[in-house]
């Protein structure tokens, strides 16, 4: 999908085409889950084969940072909302201080696109005025303001898991390790795409980007220092999660601990009521009380006491 947005003289937002790219408007064209003639034409406008657009694309891409003949190529990777969990995913922008171009293209739904999107016209014409580098400014601050909230909300999942390993009849099982697991592998993905958009801000911050407007590029470095906060975040958040799959696999060992405490006892009860039928079921003829009539009532009597001692015992030390 298509969404092209141009900045008119009469200082207001129109929707336009993918020909006012060309013109020299500032025009932003946001491009959703690409087809491949929508990635023909934008080739043509930008003089950007289709495969480098498509390697850039990859799932797997890693941020980077590279001048082509006319734009500032820079892939970061964004926030994305997949099957009620949240990962990251490759979004490239192409920036152009002399074309007034600034261009975005991703496969998925970008909450920090769409947000500068809705924004009031007044603060959107505000931003236009000021040129792709300023959008391109906007998107990382967005970019990691969806960062946070993200970090918020697994900080809070975290606490929920807490707390779950903590009730006394508590979920215990594979459901809490499987939830702690998926969230850790959440935030080891969220570190490796945060470092690596980090040292593309520290590149654009070295002037590394040829279009970009060198007048706006020192602003980059506060981008930077969210970047670092997030990094810490997430390691602290890491640690957190670390620290919660111990406990969690201490409280099992010790459940199980006490439920091998509760088997052994109630076996022990038995011991040795057990221990006096072996010994009188063996064939000897000579057994204490083996001819006596009062025998087998003074042995069921003696093994009953036995049992209600050890069932005393047992419950005072709180083993069953």
């Amino acid at each position: 999908m298509i969404t092209v947005q141009v900045l008119t003289p009469e200082k207001t937002i129109r929707q336009g085409t993918v020909d006012d790219v060309e013109k020299r408007e500032m025009t932003w064209l946001d491009i959703t889950k690409p087809a491949k003639q929508e990635l023909e034409a934008l080739s043509k406008i930008t003089d950007i084969s289709v495969s480098d657009f498509e390697e850039s694309l990859h799932p797997n891409q890693r941020p980077e940072l590279r001048d082509t003949a006319h734009y500032s190529m820079i892939t970061l990777r964004f926030t994305h909302l997949k099957n009620g969990d949240m990962v990251t995913k490759p979004v490239i922008v192409l920036v152009s201080k002399e074309r007034k171009d600034f261009i975005t293209l991703h496969r998925h739904d970008s909450l920090a696109i769409k947000r500068i999107m809705n924004y009031p016209d007044q603060k959107k014409v505000a931003l236009f005025e000021q040129g792709a580098t300023e959008l391109l400014f906007a998107l990382i601050s967005e970019k990691n303001l969806s960062y946070y909230t993200v970090l918020s909300d697994i900080e809070k999942r975290i606490a929920g898991l807490e707390s779950l390993i903590f009730q006394p009849n508590g979920d215990k099982g594979e459901g809490v390790m499987r939830e702690i697991l998926k969230t850790k592998k959440t935030l080891i993905y969220f570190y490796q795409s945060l470092t690596g958009n980090r040292e593309i801000l520290s590149s654009i911050e070295q002037a590394f980007a040829s279009f970009l407007d060198n007048k706006k590029v020192p602003r980059f470095r506060l981008l930077a220092s969210d970047l670092t906060q997030l990094i810490e975040l997430v390691s602290t958040e890491r640690d957190i999660l670390t620290t919660t799959m111990e406990v969690h696999l201490s409280t099992v060992s010790n459940a199980l601990n006490e439920t091998m405490k509760k088997v052994t006892s109630w076996g022990a009860l038995i011991l040795v009521p057990s221990l006096i039928a072996g010994i009188y079921g063996m064939n000897f003829k000579h057994l204490p009380w083996a001819e006596d009539p009062l025998g087998f009532p003074i042995l069921l009597v003696f093994m009953t006491v036995s049992m209600i001692f050890l069932l005393k015992y047992f419950k005072k030390k709180d083993w069953i």
